[in-house]
Formats: structure tokens, sequence, C-alpha cells
């Protein structure tokens, strides 16, 4: 059966927030001793699963995404990884310079920290688990500057790990990936929050 790998990424794209709602629903369940409490989360679950959009009304809500992601081309875009793993970044590096994308990596989180504070960016794709401080602490730093507010991050991780979804959940940052990242999810990420910055370059199909 053929699977459409862009349509897979907007319906998981879109279910992250569904999904985050079920997770924490499913956690009180698990804590409770009352069955009639279990019985009003499980409710909660289920209307969270019927109420979740059709996948038709997805293409509408992504329509922006159009075109191969081989044709993606970002302009004026800078990206800053916060990463001490030689093999991810140097993944991301591939993928996003395939884009088009600037790229500059911290391998700690004071780095990333001093980076941001000297430049723009319009994404920062930041890992968990690093030498000197984790990936919630960094986020927040970040976000208590100025600056940092509005800045849209995106968590890096091996595994699922509650807190780190908890802790970037807390800071207003829903979306995770994980790693190895394929250069689908971050083709449909960058054309879903960079709209104005994407272009989609159909001439190398006429070379």
């Amino acid at each position: 059966m053929y699977i459409d790998e862009r349509k897979y990424y907007q319906i998981v794209y879109s279910m992250r927030s569904t999904l985050n709602d079920i997770y924490a629903v499913a956690e009180k369940m698990c804590k409770s001793d009352s069955e009639s409490d279990k019985e009003i989360f499980l409710e909660k679950i289920k209307e969270s699963v019927l109420n979740f959009p059709e996948i038709q009304s997805l293409e509408s809500e992504n329509e922006k995404f159009v075109g191969d992601i081989s044709d993606l081309r970002m302009t004026d875009t800078r990206v800053l990884v916060i990463d001490n793993s030689g093999t991810s970044n140097y993944v991301m590096k591939s993928i996003l310079g395939d884009f088009g994308v600037h790229v500059d990596v911290a391998l700690n989180s004071h780095d990333g920290i001093e980076k941001f504070k000297n430049d723009k960016y319009d994404i920062i794709f930041m890992d968990y688990i690093m030498p000197d401080m984790n990936g919630i602490d960094t986020a927040k730093k970040i976000r208590s500057m100025n600056n940092g507010k509005d800045q849209l991050i995106i968590g890096l991780t091996e595994s699922m790990v509650p807190e780190f979804r908890e802790g970037l959940n807390s800071l207003g940052i829903e979306l995770m990936l994980f790693k190895p990242v394929k250069k689908e999810q971050i083709g449909f990420i960058l054309s879903k929050e960079l709209p104005h910055k994407a272009v989609f370059d159909f001439t190398s199909e006429f070379l």
C-alpha cells in the first residue's frame, strides 16, 4: 500500500495538540483509584478522539503546502540547532542545507544562548540532554529574554521522555521530533511554520 508521506506528516503535525490532551487525561486516569473518575477520564479521551478533525479537512488547513518536498526552497531563513551530538548536527545541517536554510550549531546550552543573544533565528531545534543544561532550562532562559518570548522552538529527542514533553508544553512548545529526523518532517515544518519564506522551485523538473 502506498502512503503519501507528505499527508502523513500533515496529519501527525495537526494531531499533536489532541495527543497531548489525551496523554494528560490518561496520566490522571492511571493515578486515580476511583472507578467513577476513571470512567469520566475515559469519556474525555473518547471525546477528544471523536472531535478530531477528519482527514479531508486537514488538506484545506495545509493548502499552502503544495508540490513535492524536493522542490521546496526557503528564502532568508536562519535556524539554530542546539545539540551536543555531532551525528545529529550533521544530519540536521545536511537536511536544512538542502532547503537553502542557513544553520548555526551550538554544542551546549551556554553557546546556544549566546548565539541567540547575538542573532535572530526563525526556528531553534533544541535537544533535551546536554552537558551543561538540559533543553527545558535552556528553553526557559530563551523564553525569559525579550526577543525569546515568541521564538519558535522545536524539541529533539531520541526517545519519549515525559519530563521533556511536559516541560516544553509548559513553555508553550508543542512540537517535538524524534531522532533521526527525516527530510519530509523538516520540509513540512518549514513550509507550515514559515509559509512566507517557502518557495517551490519546479524548474528542476524540466532540466
